[in-house]
């Protein structure tokens, strides 16, 4: 059974699908920044000498920009796992 968070979560990619509005593109990526800021802590403490944080927020953030084109909410996977998996 899912939560009404993952409802309105499939509810905004499956919106975006169907539109392509870049503004729902906007809000979800908004919606999982966490991600490239926690990934980009990650790898800026192991590169740090070869990486600015501010690059690494940036690699994440177009990841999960190309990650929301190509993510199939229909496949009942939650999207960050997706991002995992690249």
């Amino acid at each position: 059974m899912e939560d009404k968070q993952e409802k309105a979560e499939k509810e905004l990619f499956a919106l975006y699908k169907k539109t392509k509005d870049p503004e729902i593109k906007k809000e979800i990526t908004m919606q999982y920044l966490y991600i490239a800021r926690t990934t980009a802590t990650k790898l800026y403490d192991l590169y740090s000498t070869t990486m600015q944080m501010e690059d690494a927020v940036n690699e994440g953030v177009v990841a999960i920009i190309k990650g929301i084109d190509m993510y199939d909410p229909d496949k009942n996977i939650k999207f960050p796992l997706t991002l995992q998996r690249g």
